[in-house]
């Protein structure tokens, strides 16, 4: 499987469990949503006091398994090397207004939705695809 084809399956699909790397080099697995950013990357958010935001500051290696609801069913696994976007980068406010739009999510009131990125240490996560496989078919 080509990344172009990981991404068709995440414009329709967004439960994910997120594998990041602990100090001693074990996985650490979270549960996530994903979607797609303009340009083709995964993006997901979290806060900063989370154990995979830490993980990825020592180690950007980070995997996904992507899959459909019901749980058994099509799925893919994507790769990349993940970068944080901080609250005070400005960057994370389109990220994040595109994951929540790409969700289904609509902000009328932007000033509430920019305050509580802040308020909740939110950050985005996103990484390019540059490993993918799976079962989009059946």
């Amino acid at each position: 499987m080509d990344p172009a084809q990981a991404r068709e399956f995440l414009r329709t699909h967004h439960h994910a469990v997120l594998s990041t790397f602990r100090k001693d080099g074990h996985p650490q697995l979270s549960p996530v949503i994903v979607a797609l950013d303009g340009t083709g990357r995964v993006v997901l958010s979290t806060t900063s006091a989370r154990a995979k935001t830490r993980n990825l500051q020592r180690c950007p290696q980070v995997s996904a398994c992507v899959f459909t609801s019901p749980f058994f069913g099509p799925w893919i696994h994507i790769e990349g090397t993940a970068e944080i976007l901080p609250p005070a980068l400005g960057l994370d406010r389109e990220a994040l207004e595109g994951l929540h739009s790409a969700l289904g999510g609509e902000y009328p009131d932007r000033e509430a939705f920019n305050e509580g990125i802040h308020a909740d240490g939110r950050v985005v996560i996103r990484f390019a695809i540059e490993r993918a496989s799976g079962i989009t078919g059946r």
